[in-house]
C-alpha cells in the first residue's frame, strides 16, 4: 500500500471551502511520517523505496476508469438477486 501513501495527504478543492472546519490532510503528513518511520525503525524495517502511485487530478471525485464498471456490475447483480439482504 506504500505507493498510495501520498493520496492520504492530498488536499482537495473541498478543503478550501472547509477552511477552519476541517483539517487539511497535507498538514498531517510530517507528524504521521515521523510516527510511521519510528515504528518501522523499531521493527528494524526500512521505509520502502518505491515510486508513489500517480494521483489523478482529483482522486476523491468518484470518477473511475471503465475497468471498474465490471466490478460494479458484479456487485449490483448480487444485490439485485437478493433484495433486502443484510450483508
Amino acid at each position: 500500500m506504500w505507493p498510495y501513501l501520498d493520496e492520504l495527504f492530498a488536499d482537495e478543492p473541498l478543503h478550501d471551502e472547509l477552511e477552519g472546519i476541517a483539517v487539511r490532510p497535507s498538514t498531517l503528513r510530517e507528524n504521521t511520517m515521523k510516527r510511521i518511520e519510528a515504528l518501522l525503525a523499531e521493527a528494524e524495517l526500512e521505509v520502502p523505496k518505491v515510486t508513489q502511485a500517480r494521483l489523478s487530478d482529483s482522486p476523491r471525485d468518484g470518477e473511475y476508469s471503465e475497468y471498474r464498471g465490471y466490478i460494479l456490475a458484479e456487485m449490483q447483480s448480487l444485490a439485485r438477486k437478493h433484495p433486502g439482504a443484510k450483508w
